[in-house]
């Protein structure tokens, strides 16, 4: 089917803007849309495929780096075409170039001690781990504090902040435990599942104290309750076809599945813009705990 230059030019639009609000490493890119389609094509990637390769449901392998070669490569490309460089000359990291915090570039170091030799490999690993460490920009203020609120399979919650504190005490969980638990360094242990029961409770706690109810009576879904798109839907269903019986991995696996679906509020188009231009799905916990002095 032939697709004239316009059209191609509105779904490089469209995937750009989906990279920049889905919650990945890659947000912070800058790069035109000449940049963006050159680097796809030298990387033999369609359209369709780096949509897959972004989406919510392959976060988990773009986190712990289990992706194709050619990917890894396109992800080179675009930091190549960054303004600000954070490879030098050699193709090694040049932390200094990157504006980090102290504490971020200190993370970044360790987190390259192990890194591939493979350019591209190394690349990507720099961005990973750059993302894991709270730098997923050149240093903008602004820009991070946008990433503080959301893009965690969370960030949906409306809890109080005594809904959060009473949740945190009923699963004795401390609010240094549940930083740790937060952190980027373990996306991909809370997008795997691979959490302690009392912090899957946690979640349990606070999602039962939302005004919109996503389990009914017996403690199983309610996905018309959920108000999500019949697309998000049906992921959701057949993504809680393995669900564990246990409630709390049920409740948490739910939000997760819904994470993952591209679902992370409840219909609300303005609270979805917000969701969606960050990082990490527990995110606004985070203020949360900026504000919290009672634990």
């Amino acid at each position: 089917m032939f697709i004239n230059r316009p059209a191609i030019s509105a779904l490089l639009i469209l995937a750009l803007v989906s990279q920049a609000k889905a919650g990945h490493p890659f947000a912070f890119f800058e790069g035109t849309l000449d940049d963006f389609d050159d680097c796809l094509k030298l990387n033999n990637i369609s359209l369709e495929e780096y949509e897959d390769f972004q989406s919510y449901d392959n976060l988990e392998n773009v986190i712990s780096e289990a992706v194709e070669l050619n990917y890894k490569c396109n992800i080179k490309c675009q930091l190549e075409r960054e303004p600000t460089k954070w490879l030098n000359e050699l193709g090694t990291i040049d932390v200094e170039s990157m504006n980090a915090t102290s504490e971020a570039a200190e993370y970044i170091r360790e987190c390259m001690d192990n890194a591939p030799d493979e350019p591209c490999a190394y690349a990507y690993k720099l961005v990973i781990c750059s993302f894991k460490s709270g730098h997923t920009d050149f240093g903008s203020d602004e820009y991070n504090e946008d990433i503080s609120e959301a893009g965690h399979p969370f960030a949906f919650f409306e809890g109080t902040l005594d809904d959060f504190d009473d949740c945190l005490k009923l699963n004795n969980i401390s609010l240094e435990e549940y930083e740790d638990f937060l952190s980027y360094d373990n996306l991909e242990n809370l997008l795997s599942e691979a959490v302690e029961l009392n912090y899957k409770c946690n979640i349990k706690c606070q999602l039962e104290r939302e005004p919109t109810k996503w389990l009914n009576e017996l403690g199983t879904i309610d996905v018309d309750s959920m108000n999500a798109t019949s697309e998000a839907a049906k992921y959701i269903k057949e993504c809680m076809d393995n669900a564990p019986d246990e409630p709390c991995a049920y409740a948490y696996k739910l939000v997760i599945c819904s994470f993952k679906s591209g679902h992370t509020a409840f219909g609300s188009d303005e609270y979805n813009e917000d969701v969606s231009e960050a990082g990490h799905p527990f995110a606004f916990l985070k203020e949360l705990m900026t504000i919290s002095t009672i634990v």
